[in-house]
């Protein structure tokens, strides 16, 4: 073994959808370590079956890249820094599950874990108890130095190492998952003298397709694994349209920054998206940029009235006549100039024409039912 990567995120299925791709590749190499590290049981809020069937897909998405299928990661309790926590190990693959609660998007939590969550740990609210009881950890403070614990554990101090972890920052990754967020947090408490890749989660979903073929097939292995290994679930069967969507809106999608343990920038397949141009509303004004509707937006109707919801984001608004109209135009590519002149034709008497237009392109904007695509 010469080389390590480690893998720190909050959900099971988080790495398959993000980094699929780049797992794949680690997974394969023979003088390879890999450490996977779950802050939560990404529970969703629900009875103990879904975490514990949740888990065992991700294992089953490691073991789908595996050269030698009939070797399978043993669980094991293991105590860090006073918590018992438990660990899949084969050979050169570690998974180590601390088994928090979900905190949801916003990082509330869930009723069925007394709204715990790893934000409202950070934010110093609340301790935060394992979902199965194992152990609490009483501060922010006590979860960061379990991870640290388990890095110097796992990571000697001769081999170089890079650690995966989700972009937590609002200027790259916006409305990114508080768990996500508060996992990150955790992670740049680290001091040591580690490489970092910081991957985009949901907002690649503005960003275009760029994983194609074997590479592509490779990322869609380890996710398919862990959908089969947990479909049956009632959960998963409930739920079965919004988890296709996921790979829909992300399966596609590959971007990172990495960064060295001195501060410089190694790769950055963000560079283009650093300003998440969806809220740049100045860019109105220019003629090269047209804005089409978002993939999976469902429209309905709520008796008069005209609904449009992101199915992923569930961000959702309703429209007024001229939105309607707007809306409508929406399903091909148009500026705010060609939107200005259909309405100018059409509603010549409207007065403070082009302000109107702009405040409904900026409300669908903001909800993430439009994007932008900048060559029509």
């Amino acid at each position: 073994m010469n080389r390590l990567a480690v893998y720190i995120v909050p959900h099971y299925d988080d790495w398959q959808l993000f980094a699929g791709h780049q797992v794949f590749h680690d997974l394969q190499q023979d003088n390879m370590r890999v450490v996977f590290i779950y802050t939560t049981a990404d529970d969703a809020g629900q009875p103990d079956d879904w975490w514990q069937i949740n888990e065992q897909g991700a294992i089953a998405s490691i073991q789908s890249a595996m050269s030698r299928e009939n070797e399978s990661l043993t669980p094991m309790q293991v105590i860090i820094n006073h918590h018992p926590i438990i660990c899949y190990r084969l050979q050169y693959i570690s998974s180590y599950c601390l088994r928090l609660p979900d905190g949801f998007p916003d990082g509330r939590g869930s009723s069925q874990y007394q709204h715990q969550s790893l934000t409202k740990l950070e934010q110093g609210l609340c301790a935060v108890s394992a979902v199965d009881g194992s152990t609490i950890y009483h501060s922010w403070q006590d979860f960061c130095d379990t991870l640290y614990s388990i890095l110097d554990i796992e990571v000697p101090k001769n081999i170089p190492c890079t650690i995966h972890c989700l972009d937590d920052s609002a200027l790259t990754n916006p409305n990114d998952h508080a768990d996500h967020r508060a996992t990150t947090h955790a992670v740049r408490q680290i001091k040591d003298q580690y490489n970092y890749c910081f991957w985009l989660t949901y907002y690649t979903y503005y960003c275009p397709a760029n994983l194609f073929g074997e590479a592509l097939i490779q990322k869609k292995t380890l996710f398919e694994a862990y959908l089969k290994r947990t479909e049956e679930h009632p959960y998963a069967i409930k739920m079965a349209y919004m988890r296709q969507n996921e790979w829909r809106c992300w399966g596609s999608k590959h971007y990172f920054r990495e960064i060295s343990h001195q501060g410089e920038i190694i790769n950055d397949l963000t560079a283009e998206y650093r300003a998440p141009t969806v809220f740049k509303t100045e860019l109105w004004k220019d003629h090269d940029v047209f804005f089409i509707r978002c993939v999976d937006v469902n429209e309905h109707q709520d008796g008069d009235t005209t609904c449009i919801t992101n199915l992923f984001t569930l961000k959702s608004v309703s429209l007024n006549q001229t939105s309607v109209l707007i809306w409508s135009l929406l399903k091909h590519p148009h500026s705010v100039n060609t939107l200005l002149t259909f309405f100018e034709k059409a509603l010549p008497n409207l007065p403070e024409l082009q302000s109107a237009i702009e405040n409904i392109v900026d409300i669908l904007l903001s909800h993430q039912l439009i994007c932008i695509q900048k060559e029509q």
